[in-house]
């Protein structure tokens, strides 16, 4: 059985609404074409037309986009990168705390993640 809080809803939603539906498994064609991400299976099912939808807290990406169309969120995950204080640092000046954001990465991979 498959589970989890938007799976939940969906149910919840097709019952009230009085829907027949069946919750299916990814077929394994998409699986096949695409073995790293589940999420992006489903999606390639909804574009072939294998299954009408896909229920989970999947994350908005182009390839994906291109594949089906999205919902409205119900859920937002904000990331938070955290660094550790180190001795010392209660010294720094604003520019060094403005700019200790960006110290895990390298700047190279910064100027990736812009430019991606």
């Amino acid at each position: 059985r498959k589970y989890g809080p938007a799976l939940d809803l969906a149910v919840d939603v097709l019952a009230r609404a009085g829907a027949n539906y069946t919750v299916t498994p990814i077929p394994n064609i998409s699986l096949g074409l695409y073995p790293l991400s589940t999420y992006t299976a489903c999606c390639h099912a909804v574009y072939m037309g294998l299954v009408d939808l896909c229920v989970g807290a999947f994350w908005v990406t182009a390839q994906r986009l291109l594949m089906c169309d999205y919902g409205s969120d119900f859920f937002q995950d904000n990331m938070v990168l955290v660094q550790a204080r180190h001795e010392g640092s209660s010294h720094e000046s604003w520019q060094e705390l403005l700019f200790r954001v960006f110290r895990p990465f390298t700047p190279l991979l910064w100027v990736t993640i812009v430019c991606v």
